[in-house]
């Protein structure tokens, strides 16, 4: 019998903000590096690990003499550099987020310390969605490493060592660890794990990491020798200090005669599930903040097309400052109150400046159509046709079909893909209010809506003459849930109790007398407040009690548009609650054993955990994530999607969906402090957000993903005219066959990349039209050319199966920009 393989790593795991401030961890990674590499002078053997190019960009801002000397242990070998920009929340941020978590890190990696990454180290997020590894192959990284499914509460998870594979096909190496991410070696636990190990996968090794964490800290003597005593049993084991590469292409080594097993879906994290719905006010911004960067990005692209200044260097910052904020425990809302009041403040900054950039180039561009100066022009940032509801503020002469709203005139236009038109009139109407007996009725051509006068809950929602609303539960109303922290759920592995967790868990399953909650009641009143032809909308307000604690106040506006296939739901609320937890209660008169819901640059389909056919693990999922939308169909087709503007967290049965709407939870206290007292309560005050429900046929899921982008992204309304040569309506690029999310400069400066994905599970032929010369090339993630496609004013590509598609667009000219003047 062979030998067990025992491989030791030194790490310090560092959150970037937790229970302390951005401040003291830059003071912090100063202590921890200082540590290391004093220790790495007396023991030349220590190999170290240390993930977050963020941290490693401070040291060279801030000490530039210790990120010298982490360089020199870089080249030597000794110290190991791995992604991403910091150890961010998985389940929240949208797929081009996490593409520049991971590019932007090799990137720094590669031009500060000479160091080509290939490892993902995020041993402490909070769950994963399937499509990274597909993210993480098309950016060159080849291997993947957490140890938080650790934690599940229900099943373990069943492998240690895997291919991840996502629905395209792409793989990565993985590795959950056996024990934690740091520690001293116990060597009865050690010996426990591997004996674990070797039960599940036939082989007996275990990768090892010693060393302080969350606070950082670096490593003490006592614990690397610990390592050196494991390492001299020679005649029992084979240890060794091995950095992360190191032992990744040993297992690669270990799989070509071992298989290992192929894992394909989501890693699911049974335990944090109030991590998706915590810290709602800022969850919003930081949806806002995607939107509009990435908006920024396309309209100021096309805007130097035409000699617009395209801000590489403003964006860049923008960009960085999101990443640091999805940092798993500040866009998990598990950090305390200081964090909250800083990143608030800091992402309004930059999605405010992301919008005056956008602003700015549909200005630019607006200033060279041929119309009258001053004329109103919407913009369309997303690269299809959509309709746009829009107010135009002023005394314009604007015909067809409009809507009187104080000082503005509202209209519904069709806007070109990624284009603009001058508002001239107004293209869609018959939005209508119809006041029942027993309800208000909303109108507009895709939907018939019932809002009961009595309880002020959607009734109704009627689509081609099927009712998808069962109104005898009481139709789409809030429930609140108590929330109460309770022990008894516990980790499987690290055996820690939920009770600790308030920011983290959801309580409402465990309650000791079952699960209670409470409507919003009646209404304190209810109005028809505007009645079309382009809007039609109904206001209702609640009061929710609860002792003890200030009046909560609920305002909820259902809304009908003209040309528009979704009735939104705005929601205005003073939260004042303890230990509750608001979600809204969707009834369907159908029944469905799974749902589908959106993840970065992808979706999944998950079986509801209520359903008799679920497996243990699917019960597990009663609180599941998602992003954009959600969509829960019948088997013809027939469905309703959920759309939302910053909402994370649902839970689902065969007949039913909720959104997760509003927590809380206690604050957890600054470091160093007991978890005990009264602290404050998270969530407080003003929230504001959008749902919008969707009915709708047999139609393709890139349908329901376009919509959700246009609910999240409202056309830009500008002055312009005035110009000689650009038409009163023009779109400067189209893309079929895939979702078209980016359009940016290159990193390299040579030319633009455009991204986008599959979502329809077919090979597609992917056909790019644009209004300018270009050549263009087939590239990856990394926006390394893969092949060329040839130039012209259109190319065609082809799609794998959920894949995602990036290529380069290059001016074919000399002389590429081009003013106004000669567009």
């Amino acid at each position: 019998m062979e030998k067990p393989a025992v491989m030791i790593v030194g790490h310090s795991h560092i959150d970037a903000e937790w229970l302390w401030t951005r401040e003291e961890t830059i003071e912090v990674c100063r202590e921890t590096f200082k540590n290391v590499l004093s220790l790495m002078e007396k023991y030349p053997q220590l190999r170290y690990v240390q993930s977050s190019s963020q941290y490693y960009a401070w040291m060279e801002e801030h000490y530039p003499q210790l990120f010298e000397e982490i360089r020199r242990r870089v080249e030597e070998g000794r110290w190991e550099p791995v992604a991403p920009w910091v150890e961010f929340d998985a389940n929240m941020p949208c797929g081009e987020s996490l593409v520049r978590q991971l590019l932007y890190s090799k990137q720094y990696f590669k031009e500060k310390l000479g160091f080509d990454a290939e490892v993902v180290w995020l041993p402490d997020t909070f769950g994963f969605p399937q499509t990274l590894p597909q993210i993480m192959a098309g950016l060159g990284f080849k291997y993947f490493l957490t140890q938080k499914l650790n934690w599940n509460d229900t099943v373990k998870f069943r492998y240690n060592y895997f291919w991840w594979e996502s629905p395209d096909g792409s793989r990565v190496l993985a590795h959950q660890t056996l024990g934690g991410y740091g520690g001293i070696i116990e060597e009865d636990v050690l010996w426990r794990l591997l004996q674990s190990c070797s039960k599940r996968h036939g082989f007996t090794v275990a990768y090892v990491m010693i060393g302080y964490g969350d606070h950082g800290g670096g490593l003490s003597e006592e614990m690397i020798k610990s390592a050196l005593k494991i390492i001299e049993q020679r005649e029992v084991v084979e240890a060794s200090f091995t950095s992360p590469s190191e032992f990744f292409r040993w297992l690669e080594k270990l799989a070509e005669h071992a298989e290992l097993p192929v894992w394909r879906g989501e890693l699911y994290l049974q335990y944090h599930r109030g991590t998706y719905t915590t810290q709602a006010r800022f969850k919003k911004i930081h949806r806002e903040v995607e939107v509009c960067l990435l908006e920024a990005e396309r309209i100021a692209s096309v805007a130097s097309w035409y000699g617009y200044p395209y801000p590489k260097a403003k964006l860049r910052e923008l960009w960085l400052k999101l990443l640091f904020n999805q940092f798993h425990d500040i866009l998990a809302g598990s950090s305390i109150p200081e964090v909250y009041e800083r990143a608030e403040r800091e992402l309004e900054e930059v999605r405010d400046e992301a919008r005056r950039v956008a602003m700015e180039s549909a200005k630019y561009l607006a200033s060279g159509i041929s119309a009258p100066p001053n004329s109103p022009v919407a913009f369309n940032t997303l690269m299809w046709d959509r309709v746009a509801v829009i107010a135009v503020d002023g005394d314009f002469d604007i015909g067809g079909i409009v809507q009187r709203c104080g000082d503005s005139t509202l209209l519904s236009v069709n806007i070109p893909s990624m284009g603009y038109k001058v508002i001239k009139r107004g293209e869609f109407g018959g939005v209508e209010v119809v006041e029942e007996d027993q309800g208000i009725l909303l109108e507009n051509g895709f939907f018939k809506a019932l809002v009961d006068r009595r309880t002020g809950a959607l009734l109704s929602l009627e689509f081609n003459g099927i009712d998808l609303i069962d109104g005898s539960r009481g139709g789409v109303h809030v429930q609140i849930f108590k929330d109460e922290p309770i022990e008894g759920r516990i980790t499987l592995g690290a055996r820690f109790d939920a009770e600790i967790f308030d920011a983290w868990e959801v309580y409402i399953f465990q309650q000791p007398e079952g699960v209670v909650w409470e409507s919003l009641g009646s209404p304190e009143s209810l109005e028809v407040v505007e009645r079309g032809p382009v809007r039609a909308s109904v206001r209702v307000r609640y009061r929710f009690k609860q002792q003890g604690r200030p009046d909560s106040m609920f305002t909820i506006t259902y809304r009908a548009y003209a040309g528009v296939p979704w009735l939104e739901l705005d929601f205005k609320v003073e939260w004042h609650a303890k230990h509750r937890f608001a979600k809204l209660m969707i009834p369907l008169s159908y029944k469905s054993e799974y749902a589908k819901f959106d993840q970065a640059y992808g979706w999944i389909e998950r079986r509801s955990p209520l359903s008799p056919s679920a497996t243990l693990e699917e019960r597990a999922k009663w609180e599941v994530p998602g992003h954009m939308w959600a969509d829960v169909s019948r088997g013809d087709g027939v469905g309703l999607a959920v759309l939302d503007d910053g909402k994370y967290g649902y839970d689902f049965g065969c007949d039913f969906i909720r959104v997760s709407l509003l927590r809380s939870a206690s604050y957890p206290p600054p470091w160093g402090r007991k978890w005990e007292g009264e602290p404050p309560i998270t969530d407080q005050g003003l929230h504001e957000f959008r749902i919008a429900l969707m009915p709708h046929s047999s139609i393709p899921i890139s349908e329901i993903v376009k919509r959700a982008f246009e609910f999240n992204c409202p056309a830009i309304l500008v002055r312009g005219g005035g110009g000689r040569v650009m038409p009163q309506t023009r779109s400067f690029l189209r893309v079929e066959g895939i979702v078209g999310i980016v359009l940016k400069e290159a990193e390299d400066g040579r030319g633009y990349i455009l991204r986008g994905y599959e979502v329809d599970g077919r090979r597609a032929r992917v056909g790019v039209l644009v209004d300018r010369m270009f050549s263009f090339e087939l590239a990856n993630l990394a926006e390394e050319q893969l092949a060329p496609l040839g130039e012209g004013r259109e190319v065609e590509a082809t799609a794998r199966r959920y894949g995602i598609v990036t290529l380069r667009l290059v001016h074919v000219s000399q002389s590429p920009k081009h003013g106004l003047g000669e567009a």
